[in-house]
């Protein structure tokens, strides 16, 4: 499966079975690289592509911030600034880069493992799995988990040998892990503990130098350069944790429905915990205001976690990877490797700290995906040798019918899907690998199997397609902005993205300081005397926040003038006439 390595590779280990996946990978998704600004994610992903040009501009983010995905699109924007699509081709850039990191990240822990199963198992499963396309729309994520995936290959690669440079290494991976989330920071104590567990007692404080002194290096050098060129020090990690606190407040809070339910849950929480200002950014201050509250957030979180697990790894594969997971886990433990289990075990536990927000989406779990797909295919090469040996054949029986029935019994068509495919590429694999003389031969041939029942489980990729900017009323309406708005005009929307795009100041009508008991007149004057030029109007205003866009369509040609109209009203640029309506 690995072949000879492709000479000069700059990632190293690199062959040409590699090469081979990942240009076919790339060749698969590839138009999803290139979204338009309407496939954008408006809110996150235009968030920290807008941070890079703000870097540009000479505003340095905190560590909260996440510098590294700032420093990344700063690169794009020096080389797009020209153009009125920056955002849109940096968006390209982004995905591309992100896509990358991660897939290297997945072929270097199945490096790690190749004593168990072929290293290209983790890149395959990546190939078919939805997370590797869904997380990059969050930037931070991929380049989370992408680092934080080449920390966890060189902590796999100490548990077997005791080179210590493995934990230089993994620190430093974990460093930039940190710049790109604030989860590095709880990953970093997980490090820490996991050098000294590793590590013979003699040996424990060489251990946590190493495993300390890059991260240290690379996160508190950061936090020193910010601060000097900001003249303050702060992280701005509290605050955004308390921030992520109130956002949490949805899980038993959905909203009146008049505005955008995730501003809304923030007022609910500091109606029922205070303000970040009371409680000084403090979680644990909210909590102690009101415990009640806090234990109601906790209890409805608990539920919705397995319907977020099955939409983070795909609800067609999600229930078999878990099985193969498992399987994985007694394969580690039936043949002692304890220092490994014990590693894969601690590794995801930064995702623990989701409690204390009550705050999971599906991209918080992706962040564990190179350990779940690491025993799931160390529980697959198992498996199948037990299969091939003739035993075991009860067991997998009763788990794939098991999802089989629980798939048609509860009419989740593709979980009954998924198991009857993959468990039908199993049984294929396992004949193959009996009746091929040559172990290599009938690995390879097994792969091919079920990296194809994989595929006719993932079902369509996206459709190949030449892109063309400035087509769609997204991106028409920017350049509309461009041309008639000076830079930086301050425009209400619902959401950011295309406000940014066009180089203006965003004013969010998706808030809860928004004067939503005014008459339209008096909205209207609100906006006027709060310096609006503009209100650009799409789904996330008239769609996501009714009584918003109630009180602004009222005034549509008394007082603000469509500059801009496409899609039968859906797109439009309202332009703010200066005067007063009373």
């Amino acid at each position: 499966m690995n072949g000879p390595p492709v000479r000069g590779a700059w990632w190293g280990n690199l062959n040409r079975p590699a090469v081979a996946l990942l240009a076919i990978h790339l060749l698969l998704v590839f138009p999803f690289f290139l979204p338009s600004l309407r496939e954008i994610n408006l809110w996150d992903e235009a968030a920290y592509i807008s941070a890079g040009r703000r870097l540009v501009e000479g505003q340095i983010p905190t560590l909260a911030d996440s510098p590294l995905a700032a420093g990344l699109y700063a690169i794009s924007y020096l080389v797009f600034q020209g153009s009125p699509f920056w955002l849109i081709l940096s968006c390209w850039w982004g995905r591309l880069v992100a896509f990358l990191l991660v897939w290297v990240s997945a072929r270097r822990v199945g490096l790690s493992l190749e004593r168990f199963f072929p290293a290209l198992w983790l890149p395959g499963m990546l190939m078919v799995v939805p997370l590797g396309l869904e997380i990059l729309t969050f930037p931070s994520d991929p380049l989370f988990a992408g680092l934080a995936g080449l920390s966890l290959a060189e902590m796999i690669r100490f548990t077997s040998s005791p080179d210590s440079r493995h934990l230089t290494r993994a620190s430093a991976w974990v460093g930039a892990a940190t710049l790109a989330r604030n989860d590095g920071l709880v990953l970093f104590v997980i490090l820490l503990v996991a050098a000294l567990l590793l590590s013979p007692a003699a040996g424990r404080l060489r251990a946590a130098l190493r495993a300390a002194l890059p991260f240290l290096a690379i996160v508190g050098g950061y936090v020193l350069f910010s601060g000097v060129a900001r003249g303050e020090f702060s992280t701005g990690v509290a605050e955004r944790t308390y921030e992520n606190f109130e956002s949490g407040q949805q899980v038993v809070f959905t909203g009146s429905g008049e505005v955008n339910p995730v501003f809304e849950s923030r007022a609910e929480a500091q109606r029922l915990f205070g303000t970040a200002e009371q409680n000084r950014s403090s979680v644990w201050n909210a909590i102690r205001r009101n415990p009640t509250a806090y234990r109601a957030r906790l209890v409805a979180v608990l539920p919705s976690l397995p319907d977020t697990l099955l939409r983070a790894y795909g609800i067609r594969f999600a229930p078999v990877i878990l099985l193969l997971a498992a399987r994985g886990i007694f394969e580690l433990w039936r043949r002692r490797e304890l220092r490994l289990l014990g590693l894969l075990a601690l590794w995801p536990a930064h995702l623990l700290t989701g409690f204390v927000i009550t705050l999971f989406r599906p991209g918080h779990l992706q962040f564990a995906f190179p350990v779940v797909f690491s025993l799931a295919a160390i529980g697959l090469a198992a498996a199948l040798a037990r299969l091939a040996e003739g035993r075991e054949r009860w067991a997998w029986t009763m788990g794939l019918g098991g999802l089989v029935l629980y798939g048609l019994a509860g009419e989740k068509l593709a979980i009954y899907y998924g198991a009857v495919v993959l468990g039908a590429g199993m049984w294929i694999a396992v004949w193959l690998m009996r009746r091929l003389p040559s172990q290599p031969t009938s690995r390879v041939a097994a792969s091919m199997v079920l990296l194809g029942a994989a595929l006719v489980v993932h079902g369509n990729y996206p459709s190949p397609r030449i892109p063309r900017l400035g087509v769609i009323a997204e991106e028409r309406a920017l350049e509309y902005m461009t041309q008639t708005l000076p830079s930086q005009s301050l425009v209400a929307a619902g959401s950011p993205g295309v406000v940014w795009a066009a180089g203006m100041t965003y004013a969010g009508l998706a808030a809860t300081d928004i004067p939503l008991d005014s008459t339209p007149v008096e909205f209207l004057n609100w906006m006027r005397d709060s310096g609006f030029r503009a209100v650009y109007v799409d789904a996330s205003l008239s769609a996501e926040n009714p009584k918003v866009w109630e009180l602004i369509s009222n005034r549509i040609d008394h007082g603000l003038v469509r500059g801009f109209l496409a899609e039968e009203g859906d797109i439009q640029v309202l332009l703010v006439e200066i005067g007063s309506d009373g």
